[in-house]
């Protein structure tokens, strides 16, 4: 007998609502399918979630544990890897001390809520804070500018794109991956339902993209220069045209160095850097001052650049001074259902502190150091050195800059433990492979992006 269970996806922040047939007897999975009757979906959901099913029942996926034994590796019990591995580490942390032991999580780990929560306890009942993210790759930038704006990593205004006016998309391609840092389901037909409500959508990029193709109108800009675009826009709305700062002074401090930052950035200074014309840097600053009801947006394409923390700090402060944060058709700051700052201090998640890499003296950024850190933390001298690392849902080996290093790296260490679905490139050192369970096979909640929810709603899939 084929049952209908209902989900959702946790690929992407956009978490859209799934249904999937389940054989009873045999727990098949059988055709997944959008939700139509989920109220923020709406019954949209992109191929990669509707390849959930391939993804559960696959041949390749990892089921048992395995150890590796010369050049291969044997499938052994749960209990006889469970036993093993903490006397390994039991035994390095007696002789070296609890900074041995370094965890490394990626991108799905913040689509699980159990994972969180054991990431974080695991690595502090350990007493060590080497613990390493994927988001130091493409996020830390925002995560930093909000901890220190906002004092919580986790605090990300989000565009209200129901009732916006004026939305500038930059370095961002929603057709392809949805938004980031944003909950938000089938993004293209929201920013077409901003241009049929006679709004305008505005995509910032260096190359056409999927999205401008679409919808909105295209500017090409130089590559690695949205910082100096914001910063005339700035110039234009602050130094040319002025604008009332008191409702900015009311809740922020150092608006007014802020603004004088800008003085000297005009958009004939710009326009030669970003390949934007002056005339056109100052219409866009003044359609989007003007508009009732605005937002700038920011993502990969930006976050990844070598201004991507002045990018963002630029779009959180234009946000500010022209009234569109915490406003409807701005940018709306969500509560979530439950208090996702207050679980973030927790779980030591929410901001800086004193923690300090022994190699580089790099602080964390959501209670992460950088991955790019992780190979001399490794591969170094001192004797409280990585000698063990677990690497739970991801591939660092492929997705870090210079994978090579870690690759070497992986020489210096006593134990490797992977924890994922698939074997992988990181994963072909491991000493260890542990199999996880899929989004189709574990109860959830989506915590992590409660904050960040253009329609507020609670979403879940019971055990």
């Amino acid at each position: 007998m084929t049952t209908i269970k209902r989900t959702y996806c946790r690929i992407c922040e956009a978490h859209c609502g799934l249904t999937v047939e389940v054989d009873e007897k045999t727990e098949r999975v059988g055709a997944v399918r959008p939700d139509r009757d989920n109220p923020v979906s709406k019954g949209y959901c992109c191929v990669k979630g509707l390849g959930s099913g391939a993804m559960h029942d696959d041949e390749e996926r990892l089921n048992y544990p395995m150890k590796r034994v010369g050049s291969t590796y044997e499938r052994i019990t749960w209990k006889q890897a469970i036993e093993e591995i903490g006397a390994k580490v039991q035994e390095l942390r007696r002789e070296f001390g609890p900074r041995s032991v370094g965890l490394y999580t990626g991108n799905p780990t913040y689509f699980s809520f159990q994972n969180i929560l054991m990431s974080s306890g695991f690595i502090e009942a350990l007493h060590s804070p080497n613990l390493f993210a994927s988001h130091s790759v493409d996020n830390n930038n925002k995560l930093h500018v909000s901890t220190v704006m906002y004092g919580r990593s986790m605090v990300h205004p989000v565009p209200d794109l129901d009732h916006i006016k004026f939305f500038m998309c930059m370095g961002s391609n929603p057709v392809v991956s949805q938004m980031s840092i944003v909950q938000l389901p089938n993004a293209l037909q929201r920013l077409q339902s901003i241009e049929a409500r006679g709004g305008r959508v505005v995509i910032v990029d260096p190359r056409r993209t999927e999205t401008a193709q679409k919808v909105g109108e295209h500017v090409s800009i130089q590559p690695r220069t949205d910082a100096y675009l914001l910063m005339a826009m700035l110039h234009v709305i602050a130094h040319e045209d002025g604008i009332d700062l008191g409702p900015a002074k009311a809740v922020a401090h150092g608006v007014d160095e802020f603004v004088a930052m800008a003085a000297a950035w005009t958009p004939e200074r710009v326009a030669p850097v970003t390949g934007i014309d002056a005339s056109i840097i100052r219409e866009l600053a003044r359609a989007y001052r003007n508009a009732d009801g605005a937002a700038l947006y920011m993502s990969t394409g930006v976050n990844m650049g070598p201004f991507g923390s002045i990018a963002y700090w630029l779009v959180q402060g234009l946000n500010l001074i022209t009234g569109n944060i915490d406003r409807r058709g701005g940018l709306l700051v969500p509560r979530g259902p439950f208090d996702t700052l207050k679980l973030a201090g927790w779980l030591g998640l929410g901001g800086l502190n004193e923690h300090r890499t022994l190699r580089g003296d790099w602080h964390q950024v959501a209670g992460c150091f950088p991955i790019s850190a992780l190979p001399d933390e490794i591969d170094n001298d001192d004797p409280q050195r990585i000698r063990a690392l677990f690497v739970s849902a991801g591939n660092p080996v492929h997705s870090m800059p210079n994978g090579a290093a870690l690759v070497r790296a992986f020489e210096k260490l006593s134990l490797l433990v992977s924890i994922d679905i698939y074997r992988n490139e990181t994963s072909a050192y491991a000493d260890y492979l542990l199999p996880a369970t899929d989004m189709l096979e574990r109860s959830d909640y989506p915590a992590s992006h409660a904050m960040l929810q253009v329609t507020s709603h609670a979403q879940y899939t019971p055990p």
